[in-house]
Formats: structure tokens, sequence, C-alpha cells
């Protein structure tokens, strides 16, 4: 695939705001590397860990403000919004019950692509930015 089509991929996949694309924009070896998590992840808990991010933000919202990519690579900067209305909890961690909060943050995402799908990402967001909007006791 081209480059464009790689980031049109990767486009339709963030901007579809649910998590109803991953299986099939994400590859069947898909490894995820992701905030939250101290080791990588496969495709399931992937999708687990979007699902979780739906829950706790039901109107999450991602605008690419751009993209950069080179060969096999995507670079997307992304703009979150979305108000707190569930559990905001990650792995065995102590959730966040919901707030009503509104939320926004910038989320930096980089795919690795093999024929036309995202077999390998790279994700880190502002997660202090984030658990402060959310009041997190430990952060006062």
């Amino acid at each position: 695939m081209t480059i464009e089509q790689n980031k049109g991929v990767i486009r339709d996949l963030i901007e579809e705001n649910s998590v109803d694309g991953i299986d099939e924009l994400c590859a069947l070896n898909f490894v995820g590397h992701l905030p939250y998590f101290p080791v990588p992840v496969g495709k399931a808990e992937f999708l687990e860990f979007a699902k979780m991010l739906f829950t706790a933000f039901p109107d999450l919202n991602h605008d690419i403000e751009f993209q950069v990519a080179e060969n096999d690579i995507v670079t997307s900067c992304i703009n979150v919004s979305g108000t707190h209305l569930g559990e905001f909890k990650v792995g065995e961690n102590e959730g966040i019950p919901a707030t009503g909060n509104k939320v926004e943050f910038y989320d930096l995402l980089i795919a690795r692509m093999e024929n036309g799908k995202a077999v390998e990402i790279w994700a880190q967001l502002d997660a202090l930015g984030l658990l402060r909007q959310l009041g997190a006791p430990f952060l006062k």
C-alpha cells in the first residue's frame, strides 16, 4: 500500500470514534505498546482497553491534527476529548469513578503497517494531564 493509503487506514481507525474498526483494521499478530501497560499487549487486550475508554468516556472524540508518514510508519497527533461518565480503570489499578468532568488531552500514535493493517502501535497520551482533569486523589 502507499503511504497515503496507510495514513487513510489509521485515520479511519482513529476518527471512527468507536471500537468497531479495531478488529478489521488491526492485524491478527497485532502488538500494542500502550500507556498504563508495563508490557506490550495483543489485539484482544487492545480492544478491551479501547472498550474501557469508550465506557468511561461514551462521547470520546478523536481529531487528528496532523499525520507524518514514511515507508510503513504512520505517526498521528490526536486531540482527544470526552466526558467522564463511567469508571476509568486500567488493569488491576483502582478505577476512578465517573466525575462528569469534560476532558481534553493529546495522544501521539505511531503505527507500523503491513498489507493495509496496523501490526504494531505505540501510543502515548498526556496521562498526567488526563488524571488531573479527572481529579485523581493522588495528584491533589
